[in-house]
């Protein structure tokens, strides 16, 4: 069966929030972690922001369509 349009864009809406939701979850543990055993080098900033590159092109991809 086929989607229609209005049906794949709240799939893709859904999708994105998902990855956000995903994202600021795993960051949070990920700097809490960081703090607690390095607090000198902050490390997970390195994965914040590539990751973040990625929901933010997720997000044109969703948004722009």
């Amino acid at each position: 069966m086929v989607e229609s349009n209005e049906t794949g864009k709240k799939s893709g809406k859904k999708g994105f929030l998902i990855h956000l939701l995903i994202y600021i979850v795993i960051n949070l543990f990920l700097a809490i972690m960081n703090i607690l055993t390095a607090p000198g080098y902050l490390w997970f900033l390195w994965v914040t922001g590539g990751w973040g590159i990625a929901v933010v092109i997720h997000g044109i991809a969703v948004f722009a369509s």
